[in-house]
């Protein structure tokens, strides 16, 4: 198993709100989820995904 974040955005009914399916692995486990959220949500979204990166770097070995 590899690391990995996949993140899928489907289509909603309404264009105000956001459903994103989250496929993640830390190599060992994996799970996968569906996240609602509006989409003036994803700026802050984004942001805790930049820092995950930074952290994620630092502290795994990564190829």
């Amino acid at each position: 198993m590899e690391y990995f974040l996949k993140i899928e955005r489907v289509p909603y009914e309404e264009p105000y709100h956001l459903q994103l399916l989250w496929d993640i692995s830390n190599g060992t486990q994996s799970t996968r989820f569906e996240l609602y959220n509006n989409a003036s949500d994803l700026m802050e979204i984004a942001k805790g995904l930049e820092a995950f990166r930074v952290i994620h770097k630092t502290f795994f070995c990564m190829k």
